[in-house]
């Protein structure tokens, strides 16, 4: 190719947090897409697709010309439209699982999929022993990416040597750094007030995984050696912990700070600083300190930064502080030892000849790592990659292929909201508006906190969490803990007027088992636990086939989260044992229930039996739940899709399920039932099973009549022979919302191209913006 050919404009699209987010990786992007600029030629431009993770999105500047909310699968289809039509020869993504939504990121590989412009990725995170789904998403994004850029060497070799990555694909590119001049830490002393000290620094957004407690701990053996030290801690509190915990460990090193007596050498400065003052506080300092306390971290701004303006440093031995500081760039010392720390902070005080000569070292060092230079290799990658696109064009869809999901609609909780009050939730509507002689009943407010809870999880936002507060509540008032009973309705007047039945019991513990794995605060999480356990000796005596499936996933649910609970684990095999005896005595080949006639929830029944067969482990218990469900599939299937038995009369042996009223509690259960099989066996056919009762609620029914308003947010309660039922009460909503859960799951998870044949995600019309 001719040179000038090469040297022709390019257009870049970095995808990626940016400021004013207050992450790291938004510095990281801003820093890079300053330094590619200059290089891209004349013509050519560097802008952002931005990743938001609240609603109202940031106040970006012009860079930034998409945005895309990050829970949003639906956005991330649209980002790869909007790129493809701005014609953009190349896309560099800035990845770490947590910035992306869907399970562990897995939402990128949607925009990923629908790209036929190179992709080069760089990895922000390696992590040498990842789940069983970080493992697939970095190795489906890795495919998709024509160049895979790691910041370290460490990083590359975990790669290479524990992932399904081509070692071809791998580059390696440093972290940037500016290129500040070498001067005496004198010289910016005065901006902050500190000409008279000697100042030890650490920046960054503030959370208990940057080690400042280690460094607190040390500081009285340092001043009393150096009493003219000052200790400045620079950052605003991480937002992820302050919207889970405001600022209470903010306050707690406050508190630790007055115990040591050391409040003269110690100032918080709790501010996110722009860049040149940033630059100004590590040219005051003395020595530069993170003292972070886990290994596993493969990349640091704050380190190269430090290094990147040659200063003294004193780190834990992390891998990428290993790698930085080797060969005397700075002093390394035991994770989690305050002694150590203090030890090696006085002796680079001492030793004022040692100090200089370690930090001219790191500055020379640090010269290869300026932006400017980053900023031209990565151009350079692009222009190869988009040379190799030349050669051998990448069609749309390239890689583990897929349906389209996009068009799955987004979780509405407005309906829910309305039918609740300041107490809880209600059970029943007239129409869409509130049927208060129905009162609330505890299961359901179980329920819709537990749909909540996995909302939030799923989606990284707190946005329901005053709802799921109430609900909570509900359940807490409802638990007479005196007489040992659990109260499960109460009338609009707030009195209750029944006990527990045994279904409404082991539903109110499935609710809480689901919110103790995915609270989004450990208050929530800290009170469904209390609760679960309260419910426990009550939740033991269940003998009725509906409870025991409610109970026990319910169980299974708690146990995600405190696997090592050992009167759960008892009481889990305790109620499996008895609805496997229950099937054992009932059934037989010809029909495989537990009864003469099947009854409420048997896709529950189904879901318990894989469950707990799957974990305590049994495998006969397991592959009886895994028949039962398909049986259950096969027995409520027409040639459109699902058509769930109908509640106007029992389904009993040897006859066919009532075609009417199908619920859609019925086809919600058999739809977390179906994603919790494919879960079990990978078997491609329950997902295409769980996505057939994901269709049934947008109209793949037996009436060809959607349940779902999208109006109002709400699920219509049955569908009955003169049509869908048009009162939209909590139950049906409830149903709608945990089995679009459940699909939006199913759509955002990585799957291998040898999955994908014959599966259809469901759509609907409406598209969310």
């Amino acid at each position: 190719m001719a040179g000038g050919e090469r040297t022709r404009p390019l257009r870049l699209a970095v995808v990626s947090t940016a400021p004013p987010r207050r992450c790291g990786i938004a510095t990281f992007a801003a820093d890079l897409c300053d330094a590619m600029a200059p290089v891209v030629g004349r013509q050519g431009r560097v802008d952002i697709v931005a990743l938001d993770d609240v609603r109202e999105g940031y106040p970006y500047g012009p860079r930034v010309r998409f945005q895309i909310q990050a829970d949003r699968l639906a956005d991330y289809a649209r980002a790869a439209e909007f790129l493809e039509i701005n014609r953009y020869d190349a896309v560099i993504v800035q990845f770490e699982y947590g910035i992306f939504g869907g399970r562990d990121g897995a939402h990128l590989l949607r925009l990923l999929r629908d790209l036929r412009m190179p992709v080069i990725t760089t990895m922000h995170t390696a992590l040498l022993e990842p789940s069983p789904s970080q493992r697939e998403v970095l190795e489906q994004v890795a495919e998709l990416s024509s160049r895979f850029v790691v910041i370290s060497h460490k990083a590359g070799e975990i790669i290479r040597g524990n992932y399904d990555v081509p070692a071809q694909k791998i580059v390696q590119v440093p972290h940037g750094i500016h290129d500040m001049p070498f001067t005496d830490p004198a010289f910016f002393k005065d901006r902050f007030a500190v000409e008279r000290n000697r100042v030890i620094l650490t920046f960054g957004l503030l959370s208990p995984n940057k080690g400042i407690e280690t460094m607190l701990e040390g500081m009285p053996r340092i001043v009393a050696r150096h009493p003219d030290v000052v200790y400045i801690v620079l950052g605003a509190t991480h937002p992820a912990i302050r919207r889970q915990q405001g600022e209470a460990y903010r306050q707690a090193l406050y508190r630790r700070v007055e115990e040591l007596g050391i409040a003269e050498h110690v100032r918080f400065h709790d501010r996110f600083v722009d860049l040149e003052t940033l630059l100004e506080y590590l040219g005051s300092a003395d020595i530069y300190v993170t003292p972070y306390p886990n290994r596993e971290q493969v990349s640091s701004g704050t380190l190269a930064y430090a290094l990147g303006a040659g200063k003294a440093i004193v780190s834990t031995p992390y891998w990428y502080a290993e790698e930085l500081l080797a060969d005397d760039r700075g002093m390394l010392v035991p994770f989690g030892d305050p002694g150590a720390l203090a030890d090696a902070v006085i002796e680079l005080l001492d030793d004022e000849p040692r100090r200089n000569a370690i930090r001219r070292r790191a500055y020379q060092y640090a010269r290869e790592m300026t932006w400017s230079r980053v900023g031209e290799r990565y151009v350079a990658l692009a222009r190869e990659a988009v040379e190799e696109q030349a050669r051998r064009p990448r069609p749309r869809g390239v890689g583990s292929q897929r349906p389209a999901s996009d068009r799955l609609p987004e979780p509405d909780f407005s309906h829910l909201e309305r039918l609740s009050d300041e107490t809880g939730l209600l059970t029943h509507a007239a129409l869409t508006v509130q049927d208060r002689s129905g009162g609330y009943r505890t299961g359901l407010n179980a329920w819709a906190l537990a749909t909540a809870c996995r909302e939030m999880a799923r989606s990284g936002r707190l946005d329901q969490l005053p709802f799921a507060d109430r609900c909570a509540a509900f359940v807490a008032h409802a638990l007479d803990r005196r007489e040992g009973v659990l109260r499960t309705a109460m009338d609009y007047q707030r009195r209750f007027t029944a006990g527990a039945g045994e279904v409404e019991l082991a539903q109110t513990l499935w609710g809480l088992g689901v919110a103790v794995c995915d609270a989004p605060t450990e208050a929530l999480r800290t009170l469904a636990t209390r609760l679960c356990l309260d419910l426990l000796p009550l939740g033991e005596r269940v003998a009725d086939p509906a409870a025991l499936g409610h109970a026990i996933v319910g169980l299974q649910e708690f146990l995600a989260h405190f696997g090592g609970n050992t009167e759960a684990r008892r009481v889990r095999a305790l109620l499996a044992g008895r609805l496997e005896a229950l099937f054992a005595e009932q059934a037989s080949d010809d029909w495989p229930w537990c009864a003469a006639t099947v009854g409420p929830a048997s896709g529950r029944i189904a879901q318990a039996l894989i469950m707990a067969g799957s974990w305590i482990p049994d495998g006969a218990m397991c592959g009886r739940g895994l028949r039962l469900l398909a049986w259950l599939f096969e027995r409520q299937s027409e040639p459109f899709g699902l058509s769930p038995a109908g509640s106007r009369s029992p389904w009993r042996r040897s006859e066919a399920p009532a075609r009417f009223d199908q619920l859609p509690s019925e086809a919600a259960y058999l739809a977390e039932a179906a994603r919790v099989a494919f879960d079990t066996t990978a078997d491609p056919v329950w997902r295409e099973r769980a996505w057939s009762a994901i269709r049934w609620f947008l109209g793949t029914n037996i009436l060809r009549e959607p349940l779902v308003d999208f109006h109002s947010g709400g699920c219509r309660d049955a569908l009955s022979p003169q049509g869908a039922n048009e009162n939209q009460g909590a139950e049906a909503t409830l149903a709608w919302l945990s089995t679009l859960y459940h699909a939006h799951e199913l759509a955002s998870r990585p799957r291998r191209t040898a999955d994908a044949a014959g599966t259809t995600a469901p759509t609907t019309e409406r598209q969310d913006s």
